[in-house]
């Protein structure tokens, strides 16, 4: 929908609210497409709200609040979207200090129905292993799949690893480190704390092909995959999202994309986007719990999970074992890292698993039995 003509003041309106904060893309296409459907500039609306704002019978006082909402209703589109846009113009009439009555938005919100049917697709650790298939003699795509899926991150996690971890990582890998801990210092919604994840064993083997195969090993400064115009701008967000659902259609689990598709937009809503591989993650860690590496050893604590994608798992700060134990955290992903390896298919039962953790606890006694007549053999 297009906006109204607005004068540069009412403009400025929409601008400065939409500048100021953590706003969507669409913000200030949103309070456009209100003064549009209303037939009013912003300063109008704004106005509007002033004077209702000191009614004291409901029916004027909530005269704007029942103008957005039934805007609000009028929208096609899933619940969820609903709610969103609801939220939007609420935050833009409360940046302005209009901020509209919220009595009955419980009642309101609960009132919102979805316009299109449940997606009935998922995303499961058998269509990654498809995709990944199907990408098999693609290093780079299919490294760029791995590190999102086995350090639990979503899409703009995997874009910050991309931008300032391309060295670091390199490194590492030469030195034959496996898994490799990564520190994420950067915000994530409402934490703000700064957390660690990992890239497994698989992500490591796909990275280590595309540098040799592909691209080089990164330098100081450079990231790890650039974008498909070459070695001049890294990977972006819209890029990867758009590379995901081109793969996701081609192996026939959403619709094809639409030839002018351009990042973010609806075509990635099907149940198998890229941000649901954090999802994914976080699902398969579940068959982990309980579990250990070795007899008698820690076992694997759902929290984990929730701690390397990001997640605030204790409001109040008081457990911070998995910041202040490095230790911890390493056991903790290396008993989930079996469980979110797509090229992991075998399933134990739990004779099998004791009997396994014991033939490692053997050859662990063997080695050490050996290493020391070895050296007293030396010497």
């Amino acid at each position: 929908m297009v906006g109204p003509s607005l004068e540069s003041g009412a403009e400025s309106l929409i601008w400065v609210w939409a500048t100021n904060r953590a706003a969507p893309k669409d913000s200030a296409w949103t309070i456009r497409s209100l003064c549009a459907w209303a037939g009013k500039t912003p300063s109008e609306l704004l106005e509007l709200q002033k004077a209702a704002s000191t009614r004291t019978d409901d029916k004027e006082r909530f005269a704007v609040t029942d103008l957005v909402q039934n805007y609000i209703r009028r929208i096609q589109g899933r619940r969820g979207y609903k709610v969103v846009q609801y939220s939007t113009v609420k935050s833009w009439f409360r940046f302005h200090r209009r901020k509209l009555p919220d009595d009955y938005d419980k009642d309101f919100v609960r009132s919102l129905k979805s316009d299109r049917p449940s997606v009935s697709t998922k995303l499961t650790i058998d269509v990654l292993r498809d995709a990944l298939t199907k990408v098999r003699n693609d290093p780079r795509r299919r490294s760029m799949i791995l590190v999102q899926f086995q350090s639990f991150s979503g899409v703009k996690e995997l874009m910050l690893v991309n931008r300032h971890y391309g060295f670091l990582i390199a490194e590492r890998i030469k030195a034959g480190e496996a898994p490799i801990e990564l520190e994420m210092k950067w915000q994530r919604k409402t934490h703000t704390k700064a957390w660690f994840t990992f890239i497994g064993k698989a992500a490591v083997e796909a990275l280590k092909e595309y540098f040799e195969r592909e691209r080089a090993w990164p330098k100081p400064t450079e990231p790890i995959w650039y974008s498909n115009r070459g070695k001049r701008d890294p990977l972006t967000v819209e890029a990867y999202c758009q590379m995901w659902a081109r793969l996701m259609a081609s192996l026939g689990y959403r619709p094809p994309l639409p030839r002018k598709a351009s990042g973010g937009g609806p075509w990635n809503r099907y149940g198998v986007g890229a941000h649901n591989m954090r999802d994914l993650a976080i699902s398969q860690s579940q068959a982990a719990i309980g579990k250990t590496l070795r007899p008698q050893g820690t076992c694997f604590n759902p929290e984990s999970a929730e701690y390397f994608s990001g997640h605030d798992i204790d409001e109040l700060h008081y457990r911070q074992l998995h910041d202040l134990n490095p230790n911890y955290r390493r056991e903790q992903y290396r008993i989930v890292e079996r469980y979110i390896d797509p090229y992991e298919r075998r399933e134990f039962t739990p004779d099998q698993e004791q009997e396994f953790n014991q033939m490692e606890e053997r050859l662990a006694k063997l080695e050490a039995i050996y290493t020391e007549k070895f050296k007293i053999k030396e010497t």
